[in-house]
């Protein structure tokens, strides 16, 4: 039955992002500035080509099992979506729509009631008071929602990362309902990446997407750390919760963070768009966008895997998260310093491994009109 529903969420994608795209283009066009990698304008319209199907299968599917996802829950997605989606055609002030995103933030936590209640040792922290624990997790939402977006500068980053967050997150939680939450949004993106590296009839997400993307994976995390009995399971096992939530948001969450810090000590505001971003460094050296994302999540790949020995290993919190911390600043000095190398070898790799499927992937979702 999932798989049936996959593939009717799949041709629906394709067929709405085709439409979209031949006929809302200059509605939702991306204009080049002096921050932007493209030289032309290109639609943004893949949030509303990913969530126009998205959200009522899912909810038909959901209903279906009996399976209840909150009325906050769709709340705090439909507005923020909608927030997105305006913002995409309008370009709204930032600081309206943080205002927004917080406002949905307060709902959602206060109603919802999933909360950090616990850091479970981590800084030598334990039991949180109810009021600390409400406003960290206020804050986390709205700074995962903005993450998202902030990495959403280079062509398959925000989906690429988020999959990777989804999967993680999907294999913890184990039960259908985050079966159809994850696996559904999973088979969305990966339709979104046909079209976001299609040359001929390009792409980009958008804030309705990245907004969105971020307020699910924030969810998801605070879901995490409020059930005891996942929480409990894995400090059995060793693993401290917060800790691996930090890991499973990853990229986005470390990148974002280091942003902020430079632009503070900057004299700017953390909110400040620039190009700061570890992705733009890749950029400026020559790695391609396909070749930038492919990278990065390559190199979360490698980080997971040393994450999960690590764990094995009984390693202690504060050094595994100083590892990942000094692991993705690594990643900024490497192509800064070592250049040609890393660009001559990875080129080989991904010529290798990432094109024939890119290729194969394109292919079948095709924008031509013969396809």
């Amino acid at each position: 039955m999932l798989l049936l529903e996959l593939g009717i969420l799949v041709i629906l994608e394709i067929v709405l992002f085709r439409y979209l795209i031949s006929r809302f283009s200059a509605k939702f066009s991306d204009i080049p500035n002096e921050r932007s990698s493209h030289t032309s304008p290109v639609p943004r319209v893949g949030g509303l080509g990913i969530f126009l199907v998205y959200i009522p299968l899912l909810y038909i599917a959901a209903s279906q099992r009996d399976i209840d996802f909150s009325l906050w829950f769709w709340f705090g997605l439909l507005t923020i979506f909608a927030l997105g989606l305006v913002d995409d055609l309008f370009s709204l002030n930032a600081l309206f729509k943080l205002a927004v995103q917080t406002v949905v933030a307060i709902i959602y936590v206060l109603q919802s009631e999933q909360l950090i209640h616990n850091l479970y040792g981590l800084f030598g922290v334990h039991q949180l008071p109810l009021w600390l624990g409400t406003v960290l997790s206020i804050v986390f939402l709205v700074f995962i929602i903005n993450a998202l977006n902030l990495i959403d500068g280079v062509d398959g980053l925000a989906g690429g990362t988020t999959v990777i967050s989804l999967i993680f997150l999907w294999f913890i939680m184990d039960d259908p309902s985050h079966g159809l939450l994850y696996g559904f949004l999973v088979a969305s993106i990966s339709v979104f990446l046909g079209f976001n590296f299609n040359k001929r009839r390009k792409t980009f997400l958008g804030d309705s997407g990245s907004l969105s993307f971020g307020f699910i994976l924030g969810v998801g995390v605070l879901e995490l750390l409020s059930r005891d009995d996942l929480a409990e399971n894995l400090v059995h096992l060793g693993i401290n919760p917060i800790l691996l939530s930090a890991l499973i948001l990853g990229y986005p969450l470390l990148d974002t963070t280091r942003v902020f810090i430079v632009r503070i000590f900057s004299g700017l505001s953390p909110f400040n768009a620039d190009r700061r971003h570890i992705h733009h460094g890749f950029l400026k050296k020559g790695f391609s966008h396909a070749g930038t994302s492919t990278f990065i999540m390559s190199a979360l790949f490698m980080l997971g895997s040393l994450n999960y020995c690590l764990t094995l290993s009984k390693v202690n919190d504060h050094i595994l998260l100083l590892i990942n911390i000094v692991f993705m600043l690594g990643l900024r000095f490497l192509v800064k310093f070592q250049t040609g190398r890393v660009l001559k070898t990875w080129k080989f790799f991904h010529h290798t491994l990432f094109r024939p499927l890119k290729l194969l992937w394109l292919k079948w979702v095709d924008t031509s009109e013969s396809a």
